[in-house]
């Protein structure tokens, strides 16, 4: 513990920036409460409580716990009045520094403006002289177009200056006479348009007034007009009532037919219809048979196929004599063949009493 104190506290003191000495001795304030604490952390290194029943082992916990806490605190006391000692200086060397400070400044600030006594002189002179700049170019709008730092007026030499005010002020006169010129102009045009307008109008009374008795004409005209249409209108009328009380007769046949002439292709539609779904079930009926007699078939083969399997194997298994036992019979289950000619006969005997023989000598085994 002490190695990684020291360490650790060279590392403070580098990066601090304090004084090696004067960080020693503030250190040799520290290092009683250090030494205790290095004691105390050796006394209870490796300890260890796993049990209920070590009282003795947690009251040393506790003991060398409260003694650290008074170790803390009293370096905690230490801590507060080296700080305060510190602050203490600090707050000298403040008040020290403000003595200075308060001594010098209003003398800086008087020697100050007697410095720019000429500065300031020349600032007020060229002041007065935008102001009076500015109020001459005033009647012509020109400060109302440009601000004064754009036109700089102190910095301009009274030549400089005399030209803008001709120019400025030759600007404004043509200026108005633009616009007295365009005054007029606009006058003379609105003139020209109210007359223009009255003539306009009497032209469109003219018009109107026409209008009206075109449309009175009109309108007599179409009164008569529409006399003769309505009475052509009642006679095509009556003619249309006719006709189409027979087209109304005629359509309803033909579509009274039509009714029974589709009744009748949906009927064949329909029988068509069940027809063709009582074949395509029989079809699935059959299908799904073979589909199920395919499978039962591919079961019972597997089966046999499966037994065949078994059967080998337990032969291959079993003795010489089950072996040639399962052979015979084999062949004894196979039917006898029935045969006519003499010498097909002999040969027939002679295989069955072969195989008795041979059936005989297995069973002997």
């Amino acid at each position: 513990m002490k190695t990684a104190m020291k360490t650790a506290l060279a590392t403070i003191v580098e990066q601090s920036g304090i004084e090696r000495a004067k960080a020693e001795t503030i250190w040799s304030n520290f290092e009683p409460y250090f030494n205790a604490a290095s004691e105390c952390s050796v006394k209870v290194n490796g300890l260890e409580i796993t049990d209920v029943a070590q009282k003795k082992e947690m009251k040393l916990a506790r003991d060398i716990r409260l003694k650290l806490k008074k170790i803390r605190v009293a370096a905690e006391k230490t801590k507060k009045e080296l700080k305060d000692s510190v602050l203490k200086e600090g707050r000298f060397i403040d008040a020290t520094f403000n003595l200075i400070s308060d001594a010098t400044k209003p003398i800086e600030a008087d020697l100050k403006e007697k410095e720019e006594f000429a500065k300031r002189k020349e600032w007020e002179r060229k002041e007065r002289l935008r102001i009076e700049r500015r109020d001459k170019l005033r009647p012509f709008d020109v400060v109302a177009m440009s601000n004064d730092d754009f036109l700089n007026l102190d910095n301009m030499t009274d030549e400089e200056f005399e030209q803008l005010l001709d120019r400025t002020r030759r600007t404004h006169e043509e200026r108005l006479e633009a616009e007295r010129r365009s005054e007029e102009e606009r006058l003379s045009r609105e003139k020209a348009e109210a007359e223009e307008r009255a003539r306009i109008e009497a032209e469109n009374a003219r018009l109107r007034a026409e209008a009206e008795e075109r449309e009175r004409q009109l309108v007599e005209e179409r009164a008569k007009f529409e006399a003769a249409r309505n009475a052509a209108e009642d006679t095509a009328r009556i003619e249309r009532e006719k006709r189409e009380a027979a087209e109304r007769a005629e359509r309803e046949a033909r579509e009274a037919a039509e009714r029974a002439e589709r009744a009748k292709i949906e009927e064949e539609i329909r029988k068509a219809r069940e027809e063709t779904e009582a074949a395509q079930r029989a079809l699935r009926e059959k299908q799904e048979a073979e589909e199920r007699s395919k499978r039962e078939e591919a079961a019972r083969i597997e089966a046999q196929c499966k037994a065949e399997e078994e059967e080998r194997k337990r032969l291959e298994a079993a003795g010489d004599k089950e072996k040639l036992s399962a052979y015979f019979d084999q062949i004894l289950s196979l039917e006898v063949p029935t045969v006519k000619s003499k010498e097909a006969t002999s040969i027939l005997a002679f295989m069955c009493n072969c195989i008795q023989l041979s059936v005989s000598r297995v069973e002997k085994l």
